[in-house]
């Protein structure tokens, strides 16, 4: 477990995870492989998401939800990845973080 948290540490000091409404997500994600999280208000972790494409996962998670008014609530993180196994990282990581939180309803 030391061994993951050291490489998890060094990936996100490496890079910058950007966070936005995710109506601006749509349009300011890139075109590349990368993890992402859609956050309800400020920190709960609602979903974890592994894409080939954020932009265009993003925007289907988007188009899906934009319906109703939960999009005018929801934030997105992402964090770009240089390989596959990078963002199996990332993902296990976000999911383990999701698991621990403890929802008010």
């Amino acid at each position: 477990d030391k061994e993951v948290r050291d490489a998890m540490s060094d990936i996100f000091s490496q890079h910058q995870i950007k966070r936005m409404p995710i109506k601006d997500a749509v349009k300011n994600a890139p075109e590349s492989m990368g993890c992402y999280r859609i956050l309800l208000g400020d920190k709960m972790s609602m979903d974890v998401k592994r894409a080939e494409n954020l932009r265009e996962s993003i925007t289907q998670y988007y188009n899906q939800i934009s319906s109703s008014n939960a999009g005018k609530f929801l934030i997105v993180e992402w964090l770009a990845c240089s390989s596959s196994e990078q963002c199996r990282r990332i993902k296990t990581k976000w999911e383990r973080e999701k698991e621990t939180q403890k929802f008010p309803f």
